[in-house]
């Protein structure tokens, strides 16, 4: 019966005038995105779905990137297996095989492991963002910066925002400061440093030409992604 349904179903698409369809065959897998899901005894299974020549090539540890990267896709990937993999089996598997990749990369066991454990913790318990009303919300002064290695680290920023501008000593805190003309508190309690990466080979050497509207060709580089910490 289900294979006459299916049949009925194609039929039907074909009759669309102007299209044409190429239809797989009726199966109980199917991939979708990043998901492979699997039809068995009347259930749903979900895992991940990655290629064959995948080669892993996660950001070493040598890379001049933001100290915030690391557990970033730590916590993203095992955000992943967590959520997408039915099976308990699955996602110690694939687990395991995310740390031996990163290992492979050049990181060291006794440092990732902890951020592994934070990680796993944190993604069985997550029940989604938390909404926050006007009360709580903070209000935060960004401060961009294209991040070096050999920079004050975030935290040193952050003593000497406190410090010199959002809490000097024997001076008004920044947020009670009031606007003279609306006399509202300016409210800035949190410095957010957000760093973005140097440019790599790939934003050097790849070069792309950018057309307007007015017809006139402009000449464009890739900007290099933000990181907050």
């Amino acid at each position: 019966p289900n294979a006459i349904l299916f049949q009925q179903f194609i039929d039907r698409l074909n009759q669309c005038p102007g299209l044409t369809w190429k239809v797989s065959p009726l199966t109980n897998q199917v991939e979708f995105l990043d998901l492979t899901i699997m039809l068995k005894d009347g259930q749903f299974t979900t895992t991940l779905y990655e290629k064959d020549l995948n080669l892993y090539l996660y950001i070493g540890p040598k890379s001049a990137h933001p100290p915030g990267l690391l557990p970033g896709v730590v916590y993203g990937t095992l955000f992943r297996i967590q959520t997408l993999c039915s099976d308990e089996q699955d996602r110690s598997c694939r687990t395991k095989d995310f740390f031996k990749r990163l290992v492979a990369r050049g990181y060291q066991a006794s440092q990732i492991l902890p951020i592994f454990e934070k990680a796993i913790e944190w993604a069985k318990t997550y029940t989604g963002p938390t909404r926050m009303n006007d009360n709580t919300r903070e209000k935060a002064v960004f401060f961009h910066v294209r991040y070096h290695p050999k920079d004050p680290a975030s935290h040193i920023i952050q003593k000497a925002w406190t410090e010199c501008v959002a809490a000097p000593p024997y001076s008004m805190k920044l947020e009670d400061i009031q606007n003279p003309k609306t006399k509202q508190r300016l409210g800035f309690n949190r410095l957010i440093v957000a760093y973005s990466r140097p440019m790599n080979l790939g934003n050097l050497l790849t070069h792309r030409n950018l057309e307007e509207h007015n017809g006139r060709q402009v000449s464009s580089y890739y900007q290099p992604t933000g990181y907050v910490i």
